[in-house]
């Protein structure tokens, strides 16, 4: 971005009529100082200048322009970083190009500091990170209220845990089923819709992770560099955990689904060797055949089979 080239009080650069007296410290001549004058002064002397030549009073055009260039004064002044910069000017006109640099460079960067704004994103991000996630869970609460299976077990932990107990009311049974019923649900006894049944908690949030990288990288670091040296260069056989997670992995299942399928679920995973090639190709055509058997046994292939006995089907360029 460069500086408007109409504007008299850009600091170091030749751009207009006015430049060769600000060289001679117009900022300081045009609010009626010093340069000896202090911030504090500053803005007591921009207070009493604006109410005198402000648009608003004072409608005339040199008004205007006097408003407009004791407004310019005003802002490098009265900021500590800009007065140093346009006192080093005033003492090193020669340096044009580095005085106009710095003009820019104070002039159009963020007064924020980067930390703070990346600080304040992440904040703002983890608000709704974890809004979005609480709304997620109460809405698969609510869509599970609705199950009939789950209805059941809800009612049997309620039996269970209070019988049939006089003393409780409909609205304090209300409340102790839908209780029972977010137990069931934080316990991985029921699966729905991936993540989003799963209890909101801020170790998930963008800013609880970014903070945690430091401590995150090097473990995952060093847990890489272990599973190279033990199954890539040593050739070791998988061990159960290791095996579990490749075969999670390839699945595509999260923590929560694994852990739903329980241990009955997941040794009858285990059993099928997905991480080895050839357990994984033979899981792979176990699932073409059955999408055969059920094409087999489709309304779709019956009429197929029908309409080529009569001649009447053709082929398209797909299934050529």
């Amino acid at each position: 971005v460069a500086p408007v080239a109409s504007d008299p009080l850009v600091m170091g650069a030749e751009l207009s009529p006015g430049a060769d007296v600000l060289r001679q410290g117009q900022l300081f001549d045009v609010m009626g100082v010093t340069r000896s004058v202090t911030e504090k002064e500053v803005k007591k002397t921009y207070r009493v200048l604006a109410l005198k030549y402000h648009p608003d009073r004072n409608p005339g055009k040199d008004a205007q322009e006097k408003f407009r260039k004791i407004a310019k004064a005003n802002e490098i002044l009265s900021d500590p970083e800009m007065r140093k910069a346009y006192d080093y000017y005033l003492d090193h006109p020669e340096q044009q190009m580095q005085n106009m640099a710095e003009y820019i460079r104070l002039s159009y960067a963020p007064k924020t500091p980067v930390s703070l704004a990346v600080i304040g994103t992440l904040i703002f991000l983890s608000i709704v990170q974890h809004v979005n996630h609480k709304w997620r869970y109460d809405f698969a609460f609510r869509q599970l209220q609705n199950d009939l299976v789950f209805k059941r077990r809800v009612n049997e932990l309620f039996q269970e845990q209070y019988g049939k107990s006089k003393a409780i009311k409909n609205a304090q049974a209300k409340k102790l089923k839908e209780e029972i019923g977010r137990g069931i649900l934080d316990r991985g006894e029921v699966h729905y819709g991936g993540d989003g049944f799963q209890l909101p908690t801020y170790d998930r949030l963008l800013l609880v992770q970014c903070l945690m990288l430091p401590y995150k990288v090097p473990l995952w670091f060093l847990s890489t560099l272990r599973w190279v040296v033990k199954y890539y260069i040593l050739q070791m056989a998988y061990s159960k955990e290791d095996a579990a997670y490749v075969t999670r992995k390839r699945l595509g299942y999260t923590r929560n689904r694994w852990h739903f399928e329980g241990e009955e679920g997941q040794a009858q995973w285990l059993e099928k060797k997905l991480w080895t090639e050839a357990g994984w190709d033979a899981y792979q055509e176990e699932l073409r055949e059955k999408e055969r058997e059920a094409l087999a046994t489709s309304g779709a292939l019956r009429r197929k089979k029908r309409l080529m006995a009569r001649g009447e089907y053709f082929e398209s360029d797909d299934e050529q």
